[in-house]
């Protein structure tokens, strides 16, 4: 309750008295949750250590609000765990307080500049669900016609490339022919970036240059096991859900 609803000490202490029947003072509500943070510490630690470890691990950061102060709450998804972090800043210093200097697995995420300063020398996925959610952006938002003519057609090859991705998982092809039949997607990406990279309207220039310049970022998940095309799951199927790992402050 105070944790993943976020509900203040009080608002916990009269939910268990009206729906529960349980009688528990604002001081017992907050030594219960001091105890269960106590408890948790172990596993904190020993999944802290297991971080830098896994083949994949899928990142994703935002804002979170702490009596009125600002914060980041982090998530790092791997295979078999999920760990949550709130971090006073949202930069590289974070991540290699969580993983060390250097990761040797493959990174999932958004295009944040801390990312890519983190495993400038890595290998990398670059989040198709960010990347869907900036072309329909432009869709929506742009007047130009030029604008939105690109963000039209990357679309359609999105579309494209998770029907062929889906046709996978479900077992209907194997990863040789999913590999095959995305290369002409691959290069109607790369003749997008090329038609549209000097492009008057600087969103649209942005990322027809993601798209010309990092196609080993975007197609990681079509050759390697394990990776999938956003940070919202792992191969696994772990979504962003409830920690199982303790929030703590850094």
């Amino acid at each position: 309750m105070t944790v993943k609803c976020r509900l203040p000490r009080r608002a916990v202490e009269a939910m268990q008295s009206d729906l529960l029947g349980i009688g528990i003072s604002l001081g017992r509500t907050q030594k219960a949750w001091q105890e269960v943070s106590q408890a948790g510490d172990g596993s904190v630690g020993e999944f802290q250590q297991r971080l830098a470890h896994p083949a994949v691990l899928n990142m994703v950061e935002t804002s979170w609000r702490t009596n009125g102060a600002k914060r980041w709450i982090w998530a790092l998804v791997a295979s078999q765990f999920v760990y949550y972090t709130v971090a006073l800043h949202r930069n590289t210093a974070v991540l290699i307080s969580l993983l060390a200097a250097v990761f040797q697995g493959i990174v999932c995420s958004d295009r944040f500049s801390a990312y890519l300063k983190y495993h400038s020398s890595g290998k990398m996925q670059y989040c198709w669900a960010h990347l869907k959610r900036d072309l329909q952006g432009i869709l929506d938002r742009s007047q130009s016609l030029e604008a939105k003519r690109f963000a039209r057609d990357a679309l359609a090859q999105y579309g494209k490339l998770f029907l062929l991705w889906w046709k996978f998982r479900a077992g209907l092809i194997d990863r040789n022919q999913l590999m095959d039949r995305c290369k002409p997607i691959k290069s109607k990406f790369r003749s997008l970036a090329v038609s549209y990279w000097d492009g008057c309207d600087r969103e649209t220039a942005n990322l027809a240059n993601v798209f010309g310049e990092h196609p080993a970022r975007l197609f990681t998940f079509l050759e390697e096991p394990g990776v999938e095309p956003t940070n919202q799951c792992s191969g696994t199927g772990v979504a962003n859900c409830c920690p199982v790992a303790q929030n703590q402050f850094r």
